[in-house]
């Protein structure tokens, strides 16, 4: 039997409940989502790099992380890509995205390009002949003045 039309399918409705819930979090934590976020990244990674702990210098670091079992080393990689995934996921509230723009000609019509030129040699020549001039106009290629 299929969906009615306009209905949110199980996706959808496991996604509302997932945010929903983390919202819950977040209000009962006293924090913003972007906070809550930042604390996963920390406890991830001090949970993925626990193994490496009684490492005291970088040498010590390297050779631990050697002698670990493959299981520990893929343990800790799956975590730090997990705080990464959390970290990607974060740059949205730090860094918003651009705005995305509809470009549109005169009362929301389409754009009209209009070219004077009959053929790619003529427009060059022309283009040339406009540079030149403003060249001795004391013109930069912005148009203003030097």
């Amino acid at each position: 039997m299929s969906r009615a039309k306009g209905s949110l399918n199980k996706a959808t409705i496991a996604k509302q409940e997932q945010l929903k819930s983390a919202l819950e979090i977040c209000r009962d934590m006293e924090m913003s989502p972007p906070e809550l976020m930042a604390k996963a990244i920390e406890l991830i990674q001090k949970i993925a790099l626990s193994p490496l702990s009684a490492a005291k210098s970088a040498k010590e670091e390297a050779a631990l992380l050697l002698s670990l079992p493959e299981d520990t080393k893929r343990n800790m990689v799956q975590r730090l890509q997990a705080a990464s995934s959390i970290a990607h996921d974060l740059m949205e509230f730090a860094y918003p995205k651009l705005a995305r723009m509809e470009h549109t000609g005169l009362a929301g019509g389409p754009i009209e390009h209009k070219h004077e030129h009959s053929d790619a040699t003529e427009f060059v020549r022309s283009r040339i002949a406009r540079l030149a001039a403003r060249e001795g106009t004391g013109e930069n290629s912005s148009g203003t003045l030097n």
